[in-house]
C-alpha cells in the first residue's frame, strides 16, 4: 500500500526509522518539532501523521488538536509511553485516530497505519462526492436564470 506519512519524533528509534521498516512504497516525512510538520501538513497534506506525545515547545496532542482546523483527512496516530485513560479521553475529543503505547511493536504499528491510511481514504472520498455535489459559485453563475411569466396586474373594478 503506497501513501505519504509525516512523523513527528525527537527521542524514539522506532518512530525515526520508521522509513527503512515500512519499505520503499512508504514516503515518510520526519521532523523533530511539530511547528515544521504543521507547515508540511498545510503545504503536502500526508494520508497519516505518527507524533511522539512528548514534543518540546508543543505535545503531539497540541498538533492533534490544531490539525481538525486545516480540514484535512490526515488521520493522526499519538505514540506516548503512558498511554492512560485521560490521554484517550483527551485524544478521542480531538479526533485522534489512535493512541499507540511506545511498546507497540513495528507489525501492530504497520497494521493501525495501513487502517488509518484506509480511514483517511475513504474520508477524503467522502469529502470529494460532497464537494462534486455541490455546485462551485462559477457554476452557478454560469446556470441561466429561469425566467418567470409577468405578473398580471389585476384590473380593479370601478363601483
Amino acid at each position: 500500500m503506497s501513501y505519504r506519512l509525516v512523523v513527528v519524533a525527537t527521542e524514539h528509534a522506532t518512530l525515526r526509522t520508521l522509513a527503512g521498516q515500512l519499505g520503499e512504497s512508504v514516503q515518510v516525512a520526519l521532523f523533530d518539532n511539530a511547528n515544521d510538520a504543521l507547515w508540511e501538513v498545510q503545504d503536502n497534506p500526508p494520508e497519516v501523521l505518527i507524533t511522539e506525545n512528548d514534543l518540546p515547545g508543543m505535545s503531539g496532542m497540541d498538533l492533534a488538536e490544531i490539525l481538525p482546523n486545516f480540514e484535512l483527512p490526515t488521520k493522526v496516530l499519538i505514540w506516548s509511553e503512558d498511554v492512560t485513560a485521560a490521554l484517550n479521553a483527551q485524544a478521542a475529543e480531538a479526533g485522534v485516530f489512535r493512541v499507540l503505547a511506545h511498546g507497540t511493536n513495528i507489525a501492530g504499528l504497520r497494521a493501525a497505519l495501513e487502517d488509518a491510511v484506509s480511514n483517511a481514504r475513504v474520508a477524503a472520498a467522502e469529502a470529494e462526492s460532497r464537494a462534486q455535489a455541490q455546485p462551485s459559485r462559477q457554476q452557478l453563475r454560469k446556470r441561466p436564470l429561469k425566467r418567470r411569466p409577468p405578473l398580471r396586474s389585476r384590473k380593479r373594478n370601478a363601483a
